[in-house]
């Protein structure tokens, strides 16, 4: 697959919901009803695995977003990643609930799973929980500045009122951008983390959001961290052997910001986003 780049300097002057693949361009599909839930915050690494924190939605549309995007709601396995969730992703949650995690009952009632389909094996439910019987199958951990702060909580399948989680296996990129607005001019891209020697596409787009890559094109399904607003692909090309690459281009002063996100195409993995500033 040869590389290939489109005028970043053009990215202003680009209208409509489009995402151009080696010859093809995109027209999206419908949008549906309501939107999976973005991306508020991430990756963050910790023992190998990347992390991120998502809009306020339910548990199960929170889960469905984490498997967009390769992953699911988080599943905890000792009380040292516990502390961790707790202490570096709930900081970022603008629900005073917290951020949903994996650990269910939905299936059997009383039969605690986790959606990662992990064993059980650490539990950290506040005193008396759970409690909700078969109208709370689903469970959060409070965040910091809460009564209960860093335990568990098993909840209804509430709208919009708790943030998502995701948890990837394994590390994914990432990127950053020098600074070149409000004129434009020389920028610098460079990440690391992507698959050594494979393929990766740099997509921008005026706004944040979760854009999914539709049917028929590579990466199907994944999740961006990007909206549809004169979304497209900036560049593609190999990384380098080790995964990691540098580019140096020239940015018009229509991109100014807007917002670029990396997508490694061997396992189809993205990157944090990162604002054109």
């Amino acid at each position: 697959m040869r590389e290939r780049q489109s005028c970043f300097n053009q990215a202003g002057r680009l209208l409509g919901l489009l995402l151009a693949w080696g010859i093809a361009v995109l027209v999206a599909s419908a949008t549906p009803a309501r939107a999976q839930p973005g991306i508020v915050a991430g990756p963050f690494q910790y023992e190998g695995n990347t992390y991120y924190v998502l809009e306020e939605a339910t548990w199960t549309e929170s889960e469905a977003a984490a498997r967009a995007m390769s992953g699911h709601l988080i599943s905890i396995n000792a009380a040292a990643e516990n502390e961790w969730v707790f202490q570096n992703l709930t900081p970022h949650c603008t629900s005073y609930n917290g951020i949903w995690i994996g650990l269910n009952d939905e299936a059997v009632e009383g039969r605690w799973v986790w959606s990662s389909g992990q064993p059980v094996d650490y539990t950290n439910w506040w005193t008396g929980e759970p409690n909700g019987g078969t109208g709370e199958n689903w469970v959060h951990l409070y965040p910091v500045g809460h009564n209960e702060a860093s335990f568990w909580n098993d909840n209804s399948n509430v709208p919009t009122s708790i943030n998502g989680s995701v948890e990837i296996e394994g590390v994914s990129p990432v990127l950053t951008a020098t600074p070149t607005c409000p004129t434009g001019g020389p920028i610098r891209i460079e990440w690391s983390g992507a698959t050594g020697g494979g393929q990766a596409a740099l997509i921008f787009a005026r706004n944040t959001g979760s854009f999914i890559i539709p049917n028929n094109y590579p990466c199907a399904g994944t999740q961006l961290g990007l909206g549809s607003n004169q979304i497209q692909l900036a560049w593609q090309g190999g990384a380098g052997p080790d995964g990691s690459r540098t580019l140096n281009a020239s940015a018009g002063p229509g991109a100014c910001g807007g917002h670029v996100q990396l997508l490694d195409l061997t396992p189809c993995v993205t990157s944090n986003v990162v604002r054109i500033e």
